[in-house]
């Protein structure tokens, strides 16, 4: 059975998303895929909840002029056209 992150970039690689902010963003995945992404009780990660492996926690990065930042969960945090942010599973 594969993974969920090989599934997961396997299935939404290089999704083209309009938002101006982390929120957002989410608000445009959920849009798009049906599937939410909203803050876990935790104060960095989210909880993706999704159809094949249910609610599994997340991480979300962002690559912004060959930097990585890590927003934790401040919905308001802005985006830039350039960004690029990547929805990783948590490594343990």
């Amino acid at each position: 059975m594969p993974t969920y992150d090989a599934v997961l970039r396997k299935s939404l690689p290089g999704m083209d998303l309009p938002a101006s902010t982390l929120g957002e963003l989410l608000d445009s995945y959920y849009a798009a895929t049906g599937f939410k992404i909203v803050p876990s009780e935790g104060p960095d990660y989210f909880v993706h909840d999704t159809e094949r492996f249910g609610a599994i926690e997340v991480d979300l990065h962002i690559e912004r002029d060959g930097q990585e930042l890590c927003p934790g969960q401040d919905l308001l945090f802005p985006l830039l056209p350039n960004d690029l942010v990547f929805i990783a599973p948590m490594a343990c």
